[in-house]
């Protein structure tokens, strides 16, 4: 198979699961989080919704990219088109996803800061955009950053854990480190395939934490 992606070759099949579990899930926490928004009137369980469903987004559109190259119709096409647009539709389609999962985490930022100003939002949406699509190595760009903001979110929660000591926002330190971690093996995953797919099972195991601590405060 012709590597046409950054995701290694041997754990493609398996790329197609966890993309789609993580499309499903994040949108199940941006759906519940907007359910929790309606129930209390949160501002920020409005703005976690939105972040996820910008994950959730991003997820879809690689998943159905994904599942497009391996597919037999696929191999069809192949043969009637050059090959190259298939890697130049490749290369536009993860931009997307790159950036659509941005989007998400500049959500997730903009909520900490607990400041009610659309142009800041706006402003940190359209500049860190600008940085990813005009960067010369955009994965390497998108896993820094992703870190670096994932940093400051896992910082945020672990502080409001040990301000509020309760099981929730413990789950919450949790799961977001987890997702830091993971971001962090991707970085490296870039020339280690072993790193690559532990990312995905560290993500995929934050963003289950993420939905059963979002069950458990509508339970309550």
């Amino acid at each position: 198979m012709v590597s046409v992606s950054f995701i290694p070759d041997w754990f493609f099949p398996y790329g197609l699961f966890f993309g789609l579990a993580f499309a499903i899930i994040t949108l199940a926490v941006s759906l519940y989080s907007f359910k929790v928004y309606r129930l209390s009137g949160q501002r920020q369980s409005k703005l976690f919704g939105a972040a996820f469903l910008f994950f959730s987004a991003s997820y879809f559109i690689e998943f159905f990219l994904n599942l497009s190259i391996v597919s037999e119709l696929n191999e069809k096409i192949i043969s009637l088109i050059d090959f190259q647009d298939i890697i130049t539709l490749t290369n536009l389609s993860m931009v997307v996803h790159m950036t659509l999962f941005t989007l998400g985490l500049i959500t997730l930022f903009y909520m900490i800061l607990g400041v009610k100003n659309k142009w800041i939002y706006s402003g940190l949406m359209l500049v860190s955009v600008l940085f990813l699509l005009l960067s010369a190595n955009k994965i390497i760009f998108f896993f820094i950053l992703s870190s670096i903001l994932l940093i400051i979110i896992s910082i945020y929660y672990l502080r409001h854990a040990i301000k509020h000591k309760n099981s929730k926002s413990v789950l919450m330190v949790i799961a977001f480190f987890l997702l830091l971690f993971g971001h962090i093996h991707f970085i490296f995953s870039i020339n280690y395939e072993i790193e690559y797919a532990l990312g995905s099972f560290l993500e995929l195991a934050s963003y289950i934490l993420i939905l059963v601590n979002l069950l458990r405060v509508l339970k309550k």
